[in-house]
Order: structure tokens, then sequence, then C-alpha cells
């Protein structure tokens, strides 16, 4: 089901790309990223990788074995689309995913953006490593549809010990804000009208008994609505809760 997901992002980017006989070719900007990668010292905590979205395809990859475990033929779109922790994946793909909507209807040059992400991911061995991912566009097409990306993942366990996702795109060509509205907006879709009108309640201060009251529910029916609330944020707590509202909701 996660393989499925993710392929579907990568589907949508390959509509987009018309048939050339140039996508099947390395262009000198992606030569001069992988040849300044090849010479460059692999830094401890530190992968690289390239996806070509018309070839549906990791290209180049370098630091994913030191970094996971995982040898070069392991590493694919199908270990990409499964290696985020469970409790993560459906906020990490959610958000990926809205990204790439916003991107699909928006013109874009190389390097003009830079996507940061975290989240768990995966080792070989079963365990799981605290990582952020920098993610940007290096080629596109005649259309300014995407091409090829490359991404560098970084080791963050030491800094970072919480398990919330946190996201941020910096851009000197795109709206950054309008961005962060798209995405927004698409996160208020995961709670219902409810959810939403308790969350709110909830960031003013109120406590469930108080809520109840308001809405003239039973306190029994307002935990119910925060517990589900909680699994769809991945959050452990109302402070967690409250945080990823002021991150990502628009209420």
């Amino acid at each position: 089901m996660k393989i499925d997901y993710f392929k579907d992002i990568y589907e949508d980017f390959y509509k987009q790309i018309e048939f050339d006989s140039r996508n099947n070719e390395l262009s000198d900007t992606v030569k001069a990223i992988i040849y300044s990668i090849e010479h460059s010292p692999l830094t401890l905590g530190h992968a690289h990788y390239i996806i070509d979205y018309f070839k549906k395809e990791v290209i180049y990859q370098k630091g994913i074995k030191e970094l996971f475990g995982f040898d070069k033929n392991e590493f694919n779109l199908n270990t990409i689309a499964t290696y985020t922790h469970p409790d993560d994946y459906d906020r990490y793909a959610f958000i990926v995913k809205s990204v790439f909507d916003y991107f699909s209807i928006n013109t874009v040059e190389p390097f003009d953006v830079m996507f940061s992400i975290t989240a768990r991911l995966k080792r070989k061995d079963g365990s799981y490593v605290n990582t952020m991912r920098n993610t940007t566009i290096i080629e596109v097409n005649d259309k300014n549809k995407m091409l090829k990306s490359y991404s560098l993942l970084s080791d963050i366990s030491n800094v970072k010990k919480d398990n919330q996702i946190m996201w941020k795109c910096v851009s000197k060509a795109v709206d950054t804000k309008e961005l962060e509205n798209f995405v927004r907006e698409k996160h208020n879709t995961i709670f219902t009208k409810r959810e939403l009108e308790i969350l709110s309640l909830l960031k003013s201060g109120l406590a469930s008994k108080e809520i109840a009251d308001k809405l003239f529910l039973s306190k029994h029916t307002i935990d119910t609505h925060r517990r589900k609330m909680l699994a769809k944020a991945s959050c452990t707590n109302t402070v967690e809760l409250v945080e990823f509202s002021n991150n990502n909701l628009t209420i």
C-alpha cells in the first residue's frame, strides 16, 4: 500500500513529462553534481541520492550503505517508499505529496527550491535513525516540470530527540508562504469539522470538560475526538498536537 502511494506520486510526474530522447541522457549539470559528490569526502552521517522521475529510479547514490546499510541495488524507490517509521509514515507521505502537488501545478527552475523534512528512517538492520532530508530540483523539462532531484540525507539523532516531523521550504523564486498555506489547507482535510472545532478550543486553553460544556457534548466524546486527532497527527500529547496545529494548520 505504501509503495503504491509513492508510486502514484512518481506516476503523476511521469504523465507530465513528454517523451524526449534527452530525458535518457545526463545533462552537464547533473554530471557536474555527480562529479562533485564523487570527488568530495563522504562526511560522517550523510548520504546522497538523485532520483530520475522519467526513469522512475534512483540513478545515483553515495553513502547509503554507510548510513543505512543498504547495498546499491537494494536502495530504490521501493526502499524510499517503505523505510519511513510506521508512526511517521502517514504525515511524512502527506507532506511530501502535498509539496509534489504544489509543484505539479506551479513551474520552477532548477535550484530554485530547497525542501527539508525530518523523519525516522529505517536502517537495513531494522533500527531507526532520526534523519533530515534536504531536496532540490536539479533538472526540469521544457515545461519546467521536474525531471530530476538531488537529496542529501543527514543523521540528526544527536540533536533531535523527539519524533515530531518538521518541514520547511526555502526559495529565491517561489512564494514559500503560498506553498505553506497550500500544504496547511491540505492538512486541514485530515481532521473533521468537529475535530477542528475542538482543536481550536484546545489551543485557547480549554480542558475537555469545558469544551464539552461549550459544545453541549459529553466529556467522553471530546476525549474520543482528542485521541483520534493525536493518532492522525502522529502526536503523543496535547502539547505536541497544538504545536502540530501551529505548524501545519490554518486554524
